[in-house]
Order: C-alpha cells, then sequence, then structure tokens
C-alpha cells in the first residue's frame, strides 16, 4: 500500500470522527429511536446487539428511502463491501468481495433457497439478475459460517427475504423509476407486486419488474489516432422479473410455495478496452423453491426450506467490423452454459431455559453442461472450426449434510455467569466426490453491561470446488507429435478450500439514539484452487516456447496450490447527534497475502511438468513464493449525513472513499507466453444525494443524484464507469 494513499485515507478518518466527536454533546436531545432488529439468518431469532457476529440487516424501508436502482448499490454502502461492476453501465458483470474474500467465497441466498450459477467457471451469481423491489429485508453475516450453511461461506452470507402480505384482503405496491447516467444514456425500471389474503390465512402473490437500459460503452476507448479504425458501440441491457406465490400463514405456521424467473439480454465487449458491437449474452433462470415454519410447541420450531434452480446462458459473437472499408473480423463463436442445482434443508430449534438447541439436515446437488463453437476464416482460406462439449458424469455431484449449534447463557451455571453466553457448532458433509468435510465454530461473548458486548469466534469452513474445475474436458495435444501429458482443464482430484477465521469485536447501544460497532478479523485459506499453464520438463525454463520448431506447451489444468491470508478491521456506527440529523459511517481495512511452495498435491505433477500459475506467471518449485495485496479489494470508508428535520422528508449527502488497490491485467511479457500481472488503479471519493418525500399515506417520490463532482474513476482497469446521474422514482402502496 503506497504511503501517500494511506495519508489521505487517514486524513478523512481523521476529519469524519472530528465532526463526529463535536456533537456528541446534543445526545440528550435527540428524540428518535434506532429500531431493535433481530436476525433470523442466523437460523435463530437473536437481537443484532446479543449475536456475537458482525451483522448488518437492511429493512425495506431503507431500500425505499435510497432510491438505489440495484442490490449491489445497496450493498456496496456496507462495511466490508467492494461490488466492481456495479459503477459501470448498468447490466455489467457485478461480483461480490465481502471481508477481503473471493467471490465465490460468499454465500446467497434467497428466502432460504442458496442462489449460484452453478455452469459458470467459479459459480459466482451475477448480481445484477436479483431484483431489487420485492425485497423486504436483507441481511449480511460477515465471516466464515460454515458450520450453518456449508461450502462457499468463507467471507459470509447474504440472506434475502421478500415480501409476503401481512394484511387481509387485497394489496399493491409498486412504481417507476427513470434515470440518466452520461450522455445518450438512460435507464426505465416499471416494477408491481400484488396480492390477496383471505380470512383464513390462505394468500397468492405476484411481482413483475422490467429494466431497459440503453447504456454507456462498457470499456475505455484509448484510440487517439484518427486514421486508426475505431467504431464503437453502446452496450445494452434488457431484464424481465417475475414471482408466483401461493401460500399459508396463521398465528404458529407460515408456508409458501414460490416460482421465480429472469431472463436478461446484454451486450458485452470483448476484453478491457477492446470493444465489440456484435457480441450478445442471454441469461435464462427458473427456481421452483418452498419454505415452511411449524411452531410445534412453544419452544419448538420446525423448518424446511427447499428449491430447484435451472440457468442457461447463451453467448454468440457474429463478427464485427474492423475496417473503414466494412470489412469483418471472419469469426464466428458461440457458447451455451446450463447449470441445475437443488437444496433441501430440514432444521428443528428447541428452547430451554438457558439453551437453544438447533439440529439440521440438508442435502444439494448440482450438475451443468457446456458446449463451444468456433469458426474462424480470419487466415481464409484456411479455416479453424471447433465444437467441444463438456457435461459432467451423471447424476452430477451431491453433498449430504447434518449439522447441530447450541447456545447456552451462563445463567444455566449461576446469576454470576449470567453476562456470558456460548455458542458452538458442528456440521458433518459427505460429498460424492471429495468425501468427508468436517467445519465448527466456537463463539463466546460477554456482556459487561447491558447495553455492549464483546465477543471472540473461531470458525472453520471451506469452499468446493466448481463443476467447471473438476469436469472440463479440453485436453491438449502438441503439435509437433511428442507426447502430451494428456491431462484435462478440469481435475476431478481437486481438494476443496480450507479456512480458519478468528474475529474479535465489541458492540455499544448507550441509547436508543447509538449504535458502534468494531471487529478485527483473520482468515487463512489453504488448498487454494489455481489455474495453470503446464509446460515440457525437458526444456529449460528460460528456453520454453523459443524454437518455433518445437512444441513446449503440455496444456493448462486446475490444481490445489497456495495458501491465503487476510487480516483486516471494520468501524460501524449510527448516531443521531442532532434532533434532526444522523450519522452513518463505516470505515473498512484489509490486507493479505499468497505464499505459494512445493506441495504434496503436486509433487506427482511436477514430475512430469513444469507448472506456471497464471496468476502471477510464477513456476512452482521447491522456494516459496510470496505475493502480497489483495486484486480488486481496497480499503473503503463511507460516511452518510441524514437530515429529517422537515415533515414527510428526508434527504442524505453519502461521501463514499475507494483507497486505491491492485487490478489484473493479462501480461504479454510474462514467459513462455503470458500471464496475469498487477497494475495499480487509483483512489477516488464519489459524492452521492438522496432525497425521499411522503407525497401522501399511499404515494412516495425519491430521487438519487450520483457522482455529483462528476468524478473520473475506475473500478476494474479498461472498463468505463457512470458519471453524474440522476435518478427519480415514484412509489405507491395500497
Amino acid at each position: 500500500m503506497k504511503a501517500k494513499s494511506n495519508s489521505k485515507l487517514h486524513l478523512i478518518i481523521l476529519l469524519i470522527l472530528f465532526v463526529t466527536g463535536k456533537y456528541a454533546t446534543a445526545q440528550d436531545s435527540l428524540v428518535k429511536d434506532l429500531r431493535e432488529v433481530t436476525i433470523t439468518a442466523t437460523r435463530t431469532d437473536k437481537n443484532i446487539l446479543d449475536l456475537g457476529r458482525s451483522v448488518t440487516v437492511i429493512t425495506a424501508e431503507e431500500i425505499r428511502n435510497s432510491n438505489y436502482n440495484s442490490l449491489a448499490d445497496i450493498l456496496s454502502q456496507e462495511s466490508g463491501f467492494y461490488l466492481p461492476g456495479n459503477g459501470q453501465t448498468p447490466g455489467s458483470n457485478q461480483s461480490v468481495f465481502l471481508q477481503g474474500a473471493n467471490s465465490n467465497q460468499t454465500a446467497i441466498f434467497i428466502d432460504g433457497i442458496r442462489i449460484s450459477d452453478v455452469s459458470t467457471v467459479n459459480n459466482v451469481i451475477d448480481l445484477s439478475e436479483i431484483s431489487l423491489h420485492d425485497i423486504e429485508r436483507i441481511e449480511i453475516l460477515r465471516g466464515s459460517h460454515s458450520t450453518l450453511f456449508g461450502s462457499s461461506s468463507i467471507g459470509g452470507v447474504i440472506n434475502i427475504s421478500t415480501n409476503k402480505p401481512s394484511k387481509q384482503g387485497f394489496s399493491s405496491n409498486g412504481g417507476f423509476s427513470t434515470g440518466t447516467f452520461g450522455t445518450g444514456t438512460s435507464i426505465l425500471n416499471p416494477y408491481a407486486d400484488i396480492a390477496y389474503r383471505f380470512r383464513k390465512g390462505l394468500y397468492v402473490s405476484g411481482s413483475g419488474d422490467f429494466s431497459s437500459v440503453s447504456g454507456l460503452d462498457a470499456t475505455i476507448d484509448t484510440v487517439i489516432d484518427p486514421s486508426v479504425f475505431d467504431q464503437r458501440d453502446k452496450d445494452n441491457w434488457k431484464k424481465i422479473n417475475s414471482t408466483f406465490t401461493v401460500g399459508y400463514v396463521n398465528p404458529k405456521t407460515k408456508l409458501d410455495i414460490t416460482y421465480r424467473y429472469t431472463k436478461s439480454e446484454t451486450d458485452i465487449d470483448k476484453s478491457a478496452f477492446v470493444d465489440d458491437d456484435n457480441y450478445v449474452l442471454n441469461f435464462d433462470r427458473n427456481i421452483i423453491s418452498t419454505l415452511m415454519r411449524h411452531e410445534l410447541t412453544e419452544s419448538t420450531r420446525i423448518s424446511l426450506s427447499a428449491g430447484i434452480s435451472g440457468t442457461t446462458r447463451h453467448a454468440v459473437n457474429d463478427s464485427s467490423i474492423n475496417s473503414f472499408d466494412q470489412s469483418y473480423d471472419h469469426q464466428y463463436t458461440e457458447d451455451k452454459y446450463s447449470g441445475l442445482n437443488t437444496n433441501i434443508d430440514l432444521v428443528l430449534n428447541h428452547k430451554f431455559r438457558s439453551i437453544e438447541l438447533m439440529g439440521g439436515l440438508a442435502r444439494t446437488s448440482e450438475s451443468m453442461e457446456a458446449e463451444n463453437y468456433i469458426y474462424s476464416a480470419t487466415f481464409a482460406p484456411f479455416i479453424f472450426e471447433s465444437h467441444t462439449y463438456m457435461k459432467n458424469p451423471d447424476p452430477g455431484t451431491h453433498t449430504n449434510s447434518m449439522y447441530v449449534q447450541t447456545d447456552i447463557n451462563g445463567d444455566l451455571l449461576s446469576s454470576k455467569t449470567s453476562k456470558f453466553n456460548l455458542i458452538a457448532g458442528l456440521r458433518y458433509d459427505l460429498h460424492s466426490i471429495f468425501k468427508e468435510q468436517l467445519s465448527f465454530e466456537l463463539n463466546p461473548s460477554w456482556k459487561p453491561g447491558r447495553n455492549s458486548l464483546i465477543y471472540f469466534s473461531y470458525s472453520t469452513g471451506y469452499n468446493s470446488p466448481s463443476l467447471y474445475q473438476l469436469y472440463a474436458n479440453s485436453i491438449y495435444t502438441p503439435w509437433d507429435g511428442s507426447t502430451g501429458l494428456g491431462l484435462s482443464l478440469g481435475n476431478k482430484f481437486l481438494k476443496p478450500e480450507q479456512s480458519k477465521s478468528t474475529e474479535l469485536g465489541f458492540k455499544y447501544k448507550p441509547n436508543s439514539k447509538l449504535f458502534m460497532s468494531v471487529s478485527f478479523f483473520h482468515r487463512k485459506t489453504s488448498n487454494n484452487i489455481e489455474y495453470v499453464y503446464l509446460w515440457n520438463k525437458d526444456t529449460p525454463t528460460e528456453l520454453l516456447a523459443s524454437d518455433y520448431n518445437r512444441d513446449d506447451y503440455r496444456g493448462d489444468h486446475y490444481i490445489n496450490a497456495g495458501n491465503a491470508e487476510v487480516y483486516g478491521a471494520e468501524f460501524n456506527l449510527n448516531y443521531k447527534f442532532l434532533p434532526d440529523f444522523r450519522l452513518v459511517l463505516n470505515l473498512s481495512y484489509a490486507q493479505s497475502e499468497l505464499e505459494y511452495s512445493n506441495s504434496k498435491n503436486n509433487e506427482a505433477l511436477m514430475r512430469e511438468a513444469q507448472v506456471q500459475l497464471y496468476n502471477n506467471g510464477h513456476f512452482l518449485s521447491s522456494e516459496n513464493f510470496v505475493q502480497k495485496g489483495l486484486i480488486r479489494r481496497p480499503n473503503t470508508a463511507k460516511a452518510e449525513f441524514i437530515y429529517s428535520g422537515i415533515k414527510k422528508l428526508q434527504s442524505g449527502l453519502v461521501i463514499r472513499y475507494i483507497d486505491d488497490r491492485d487490478d489484473v491485467f493479462y501480461d504479454t511479457q510474462i514467459k513462455p507466453q503470458g500471464a496475469l500481472s498487477t497494475v495499480s488503479v487509483d483512489q477516488y471519493i464519489l459524492l452521492d444525494v438522496n432525497i425521499s418525500y411522503q407525497l401522501s399515506t399511499r404515494v412516495f417520490i425519491s430521487s438519487r443524484a450520483e457522482n455529483i463532482m462528476n468524478s473520473k474513476y475506475a473500478e476494474i482497469r479498461g472498463f468505463s464507469t457512470r458519471g453524474r446521474a440522476v435518478y427519480f422514482k415514484i412509489a405507491y402502496n395500497l
């Protein structure tokens, strides 16, 4: 990290803290309360002040008042998050980096159903597919939670609950939002939810929203020579979300069956700085799910969640014009990916006087197919044509799980220990490929006063390899007739990534006007899954690919290699420092390093070939290699000043600081054939303004000005970002 960047970040932090301290003495005049918030994503109802983990809850009211356009917009305001793609043209792929974890190490659930995309390389969902309008609340659990949620929850869990009708009879809400975020751009988004609840608890509901974006050119144009052909296009996006639910509710039972459908069409560009005017990606997702919760007795509850999700992605690139004479590149590519995942989770909770026990049984399964076609006449009359097909062995992979957690209050022993609490959990997973996996958690906490909490947690977790990493079946055959390795890109002997995480934190709520928390975390992940090149072991490294009469390449492969270590801190404050003013502040800091060395996992492979990491070009050897820094995971700070002194009106000023960080690019100078290298991307500050007004008891209007200073910045090197933007929304509630 550069000293210059650190000094700027420290200056901003000091200025914000000075403002906070200046008004601290005004707390006695405050009149409005911070609400009590209960966390349900932990599968036990628990007040946020009593839960010994770093958590955040975002309510439907907060979503409505903010006038944000997407789930990524909302999450990017929270501590620990960085979501590259969120600030680009709408429809861009949006990834989640939470507390320095990789994008495939945060689990996302909607109404208890895990949402992922098993047809992608690393099983990562694109957040832009999730609609924001039917969300009732978002619960964010930071840190490893594999004991309750299994794989892919090393960095944390995002649990989304959707709207359910709360009153008898007909109800509806909806609205229309629009805006512009640059010259010639626009976004239109009508949406509506309708429901009818019968007298005896049965209800039906449906929702739908449509997004249409005339966007920016997704990539940055660096051509300045007028003699060079440079015909670039803007990248548009269309998306439809729809939901239909049948449910039943009474004082003891909740049950619903839901069907969700998402369809989108996106114009995409080829790569950083490289435009493509004929590249289109179509995406579809169908989900059928059910959620049941029944109170057997006053102290016993049973819950069941189950769902099946199918996705398809169809990408077509049908030649681009590449010269003034309208000639084409004479290439056509078509890629089809489909995935199916199912999950079922049965949970039983029972409360004693000072103990709450929870046990669960779960099963998940995944399968995918991929078909790729390439046709090239670039060097006509020589024609290149390739058609490949991949399918994981039937019936795919599956995991059977059982887990137990106990929540023990200290008054079980005596009144003197009532301020202590201990949560302990254990999970056993049996995977069809890598067999047994054990995860556990210890989470003691202590309340030195009724309004404060000190906590510590130690937990282990894991992240399963994706189906693509296990089964991608392409095999490289040397063109010079030499003997190949016969290894496919996928590696069915991959092991899951393993994590050990600790967290130490403090929460403080001295009165109804102030809430603050600070946490320190450390996570070490081993068996990292890496993509590697394989080279001829008999050719000296410095001579690889130097003789055009010889083919030294032996293909590519996925392996387990290296350890990652991340440590950091987060600070959150919600403080009403004057009767009509509130400050919401969060600061996030994280650093890491990757260490690679020869391991028993790869000894056999290294006897057959030279192994080069694609991520940095390093050749694995007996000597350790350390790479410092997080890719696309900066330190961040946000301050939001909210004013509510005018009846029915609320306004907020949001300042966000994103520190400089490293990004990656393909460096052709890394021998023998290029690999990823890093380059620093500059820090930036964004200034937004939110205004919302209750026009009547049924109608609500809001507006947001984004990046009002029109800051020039980059989230991902080579891709453009939105400039000054204005959005407007009108919403109704019947």
